[in-house]
């Protein structure tokens, strides 16, 4: 999505801000910031734990996103899991959906942006549990558009959208 911004081939393309604040050329507006989360099933033994960590992904199933997809900090905190869970087993996706599903039928366990996994608006999602994962970073999630684009309904659909995520969050 990224060299499609930059070509001019779209607009804006909604996106972490670690994947493209090194871009000079593009802007970005953030609309939510979280942290990571482990996505389970509601019956799994680590459901009732307040947090998670690595060590409790050693012996796991574990579901992660395709590589060539995730943004940095994704691609950084599966690169610990591996690292850290050696004995682990590793399922791949590449959605979001995907990867919800795949721990709905007892695939294993996601680790993700918690922004992602609200759960409220997705009746079929009850059967899921969400629980922090110890991992701390910075994780920021927005709309990136380039600096130089003046297209008046551009700014107005981001100022559109960060007043209807305010208003979102505020309810």
């Amino acid at each position: 999505m990224k060299k499609d911004l930059v070509s001019k081939s779209c607009d804006i393309i909604f996106q972490t801000l670690d994947s493209v604040e090194t871009l000079s050329n593009v802007q970005f507006t953030p609309l939510m910031s979280g942290e990571f989360v482990c996505v389970l099933p509601e019956k799994h033994s680590l459901s009732t734990r307040a947090m998670i960590s690595f060590a409790d992904l050693a012996n796991e199933n574990i579901i992660l996103f395709n590589s060539y997809q995730c943004p940095p900090k994704q691609a950084e905190v599966q690169r610990l899991i591996k690292e850290n869970c050696p004995e682990g087993i590793f399922c791949y996706a590449d959605s979001i959906l995907l990867s919800h599903t795949m721990v709905q039928s007892g695939l294993g366990i996601s680790v993700m942006p918690n922004f992602i996994t609200n759960f409220s608006s997705y009746q079929h999602y009850t059967d899921l549990s969400i629980i922090p994962f110890d991992y701390k970073t910075d994780l920021v999630y927005g709309i990136a558009s380039l600096k130089n684009n003046d297209k008046n309904m551009i700014h107005s659909f981001i100022s559109f959208t960060c007043a209807f995520i305010e208003n979102e969050a505020s309810n």
